[in-house]
């Protein structure tokens, strides 16, 4: 039995530890960590900055006593602050003077429509015999004169709030395609719930269909 035993501990061999394989395993594992760190910080991305770029805008760094900050930098040479910019506190120069702009326009617009109300007639368009405050009772026969492009005026029977209750195209019978000549049609309407509105003439804006050398009158249905 002793024998037997001696024979066995002389076959077991022990292998030797190799340590630079151990550090390698241990170091892989520590840049799997690490990359696997970066790649969840890089994956989060900055709403303001992403918003800044989809609409056209650059990043830049600024730096004050605070710290960093980031800036959207637009084609006009305006800038906001990217956090202010995307919660809408600030925007680019060129689109807040078309604002502008465009208030101005629709506060001529508004000017325009005031002033063409309660007439029957401007330099283009004229209409005959009714004036502001006459009862409409259908059928009602509208007429009078103008002058439009390729010679089409709309009538329409307008609400209070100045939308449409009867909308009608209209041609002017002139020799010639812009001068002057006699209009008229008749409409037909029914209003339960409508007792005052407005009789309005105009001619259609070729570009994009408003309303050119409009006429309203306040009138009464019956």
């Amino acid at each position: 039995m002793l024998i037997f035993a001696l024979v066995l501990s002389g076959c077991i061999k022990v292998l030797p530890v190799n340590n630079e394989e151990v550090d390698s395993a241990k170091s892989d594992d520590v840049n799997t960590t690490d990359k696997a760190k970066d790649l969840d910080s890089a994956g989060i991305a900055n709403p303001a900055s992403v918003n800044c770029l989809e609409k056209g805008g650059e990043l830049q760094t600024r730096e004050n006593e605070d710290g960093q900050y980031g800036v959207c930098k637009f084609s006009d040479g305006s800038e906001c602050e990217e956090w202010k910019f995307f919660r809408g506190e600030c925007e680019p120069l060129a689109e807040k003077n078309s604002g502008k702009e465009n208030q101005a326009g629709e506060e001529i617009k508004t000017e325009e429509k005031a002033e063409n109300t309660n007439k029957s007639a401007n330099e283009r368009i004229k209409i005959a015999d009714i004036k502001a405050g006459d009862t409409l009772g259908s059928p009602v026969t509208i007429s009078g004169e103008g002058a439009a492009f390729e010679n089409n005026l709309i009538v329409e029977l307008r609400n209070p709030d100045h939308s449409p209750l009867v909308k009608e195209f209209v041609s002017i019978k002139s020799s010639n395609v812009g001068e002057t000549g006699p209009f008229s049609i008749t409409l037909n309407f029914l209003f339960n719930n409508t007792e005052e509105g407005f009789l309005a003439v105009y001619e259609p804006s070729a570009q994009d269909g408003s309303e050119l050398n409009l006429v309203e009158i306040p009138v009464k249905f019956n």
